[in-house]
């Protein structure tokens, strides 16, 4: 009777235990996962995001200069050509 409940009770202090340390594992590694792959996702988004603004800002930016740019050239070339 004695060893049937020591050997009862240990089955299931062990499973606890088992039972405890798989759930805090697998939580860990989840957690870990779940961090690493949002900042992975958050990264890449940021980089994309950043690149795209950065590209549209640079285009407008180049686009409105060489336009200024040959506006005042022609206009100087037409007044001096009615010189």
């Amino acid at each position: 009777r004695f060893t049937a409940c020591l050997q009862d009770y240990l089955v299931k202090r062990f499973t606890a235990c088992l039972q405890d340390y798989l759930v805090k594992r697998f939580t860990a590694c989840l957690q870990d996962y779940l961090v690493k792959r949002f900042t992975a996702c958050l990264q890449d988004y940021l980089v994309k995001r950043f690149t795209a603004c950065l590209q549209d800002y640079l285009v407008k930016r180049f686009t409105a200069c060489l336009q200024d740019y040959l506006v005042k050239r022609f206009t100087a070339c037409l007044q001096h050509q009615r010189v």
